[in-house]
């Protein structure tokens, strides 16, 4: 079956934008996993200091280390959503 060219740009369209979003989820996966792996490390760090022990120069590269991985997939997502880019309603209907 043909299709009209603008029947064909919408279903176009269409695909583009369900790509979007599929990479934006997958974008904050990663970055919720990172969250969390950062949050078990500072209270893994915390811990090692309530028990008197030091943060060494090993600790804090690592820690630096994640925060940059962090900032990167913050840049990333920053830069491959355009500004002011409205919401889309995420409510899933049950």
């Amino acid at each position: 079956m043909t299709v009209s060219a603008q029947v064909q740009s919408a279903l176009d369209a269409i695909r583009q934008t369900q790509s979007l979003v599929k990479s934006v989820e997958d974008g904050l996966a990663v970055q919720n996993g990172m969250l969390a792996d950062q949050a078990k490390q500072i209270a893994d760090l915390q811990a090692q200091i309530a028990a008197g022990g030091q943060l060494g120069a090993d600790d804090i590269a690592a820690l630096a280390e994640t925060n940059a991985d962090i900032a990167a997939v913050n840049t990333s997502l920053q830069n491959d959503i355009p500004a002011n880019t409205s919401p889309a309603n995420t409510s899933k209907a049950p």
